[in-house]
C-alpha cells in the first residue's frame, strides 16, 4: 500500500498529483521536526578597529564561516540549545574564543544574536633559547 497522499499539485498546478507524506500539500515545505535555530554576527577587527579580512570562525570546533571584506561573518542555524562558543583565527593574531551563553539567552528562534566586534590581538611570536646577558645585574662603580 502506498503511503503517499492523492492531492494538488504542490507546485500550484490544476493537475492532481502524489506528494511527499511530510510535506504539507498547502506551503510544499518540509514538517518542523522542533529544531530551534538562531543566526550569528559579527565583526571581527583587530584592537586598534581595522577589520580583519579572511578570518576563520568555528563553532564549537568546527569550521563556520569566514570574515569578509569588512571583517563581517554570519553563522546560521545555530541551535542555542548546544552551542557553546565561537572561535576565531587570523594569521598573524591570537586566537580568541567567545562563550555563546549570555549571547544567546534571550535570542527568539529565527532571531539574530549580535556578538559586536571581537578583537583579535597581533602575535609578535615568541622568544626562545637561552641568553645569559639577559637580566644580568653588574656592579658599577663611579668616582669623582
Amino acid at each position: 500500500q502506498c503511503a503517499c497522499r492523492f492531492t494538488e499539485d504542490i507546485a500550484g498546478g490544476d493537475e492532481p498529483g502524489i506528494t511527499d507524506p511530510g510535506k504539507n500539500p498547502d506551503d510544499g515545505k518540509e514538517p518542523d521536526d522542533g529544531l530551534q535555530t538562531v543566526t550569528l554576527e559579527g565583526v571581527v577587527a583587530d584592537v586598534f578597529g581595522t577589520a580583519l579580512s579572511g578570518a576563520a570562525v568555528a563553532l564549537d570546533g568546527a569550521s563556520a564561516a569566514t570574515t569578509d571584506a569588512s571583517g563581517a561573518f554570519r553563522v546560521a542555524e545555530v541551535d542555542p540549545d548546544s552551542a557553546e562558543s565561537l572561535t576565531f583565527t587570523a594569521d598573524g593574531y591570537l586566537s580568541e574564543t567567545v562563550a555563546l551563553a549570555s549571547y544567546l539567552e534571550g535570542t527568539e528562534a529565527g532571531g539574530t544574536a549580535e556578538l559586536g566586534t571581537v578583537s583579535l590581538v597581533k602575535n609578535y611570536g615568541t622568544v626562545s633559547g637561552s641568553n645569559r646577558r639577559i637580566g644580568r645585574k653588574r656592579k658599577i662603580s663611579l668616582s669623582l
